[in-house]
């Protein structure tokens, strides 16, 4: 079966509907600008939906003496001075504004009596600087931005899976190429910019961003690194091999399924992570307590693909072997309420 293929125009390309995607989308929409936003789940299941403690921002709504530059200090004396100090500035001097715009789009934030917005100590903070929204920050978060966007009209596609990021021969990104989870169709995207809002990108300038799964120890399976796999070249160099649209259905199947497997036997979070390389499908899932804490990991890996010349094993059997595992070691006991 052949499936059918899509051509759409934009002037900016977002990839990624979770929180940093849809904000970035809403900006441009407020802007005037043309904008398409992708994503490869449900917007309203966004990974940014599991935070649960809050939101930082110098706000001195509950200690006066806050200001953005203790805010910095903060952050580089926990990063034991490994972070970027630009970084850090942009974002601290900028996270007032963050929180303003949430109010704006009517973020329910809890607040004290008065009506200020209330605000709650978190690591490494020396004043209250954590906005929240009960247990469900990154939840309601969510909510506000996908109404927001939705007011604005923002087209969002989140059944497509990119797969490739379309560069010309001058080394100018001017689109994307993917296809529909649901039905196949495959998507051919031209763009003026592309922004990169999928938190599974931030190794995209690593030539190991596809092989470095091999190493257990640097496979990272934090939710919100899924299996996105990316072609990208600078210049001539390409930086990542692009999987076929056989391999990536045969990591998203994966991660699906022990994903279903796992909500199913279990109430805390989970979170799943699959690659298909060299002949092999690698999988690993892992159970969060609540404030993200990893409780248990399991991975497997077997020959793929699955069909009448090879020995392979299809994903859905390597995803049953995972959740299996994970409920085995006292997954299926652990009763945390997700919102």
């Amino acid at each position: 079966m052949t499936s059918s293929e899509r051509q759409l125009s934009t002037t900016v390309l977002v990839i990624g509907t979770g929180g940093s995607g849809l904000r970035a989308a809403i900006e441009l929409a407020e802007a005037g600008v043309d904008v398409l936003a992708l994503g490869k789940r449900p917007k309203s299941d966004a990974h940014t939906s599991l935070a649960a403690g809050g939101i930082n921002a110098a706000l001195a709504t509950m200690d006066e003496e806050d200001t953005w530059q203790q805010h910095a200090a903060d952050t580089l004396k926990e990063s034991y001075l490994l972070a970027n100090p630009e970084t850090v500035e942009v974002v601290t001097k900028g996270a007032a504004r963050g929180i303003d715009d949430l109010e704006r789009y009517g973020m329910p934030f809890a607040r004290e009596d008065d009506g200020r917005i209330s605000q709650r100590f978190f690591g490494a903070h020396t004043y209250r600087r954590t906005a929240f929204a009960g247990d469900y920050t990154g939840l309601e978060i969510q909510r506000t931005l996908i109404n927001r966007a939705a007011q604005l009209q923002v087209p969002i596609l989140d059944t497509v899976y990119v797969t490739r990021i379309l560069v010309n021969e001058d080394g100018a990104v001017f689109g994307a190429y993917g296809f529909d989870l649901e039905d196949g169709t495959r998507y051919l995207i031209h763009a003026d910019a592309v922004i990169l809002a999928a938190a599974g990108l931030r190794r995209i300038g690593r030539a190991e961003v596809v092989t470095e799964f091999l190493d257990a120890d640097a496979w990272p399976t934090a939710p919100g690194q899924g299996a996105l796999a990316v072609e990208v070249r600078r210049g001539d160099e390409d930086l990542v091999r692009a999987l076929d649209h056989a391999e990536t259905r045969a990591a998203v199947e994966a991660e699906r399924g022990v994903l279903a497997l796992l909500e199913a036997g279990c109430s805390a979070p989970v979170g799943a992570r699959a690659v298909v390389d060299a002949g092999l499908l690698l999988l690993s899932a892992s159970v969060y307590s609540l404030d993200g804490t990893t409780i248990l990991t399991s991975s497997h890996g077997a020959v793929w693909p699955d069909d009448a010349d090879s020995d392979g094993v299809a994903p859905r059997d390597v995803a049953a072997a995972v959740a299996r595992e994970l409920l085995a070691a006292g997954a299926a006991d652990l009763t945390q309420e997700r919102p």
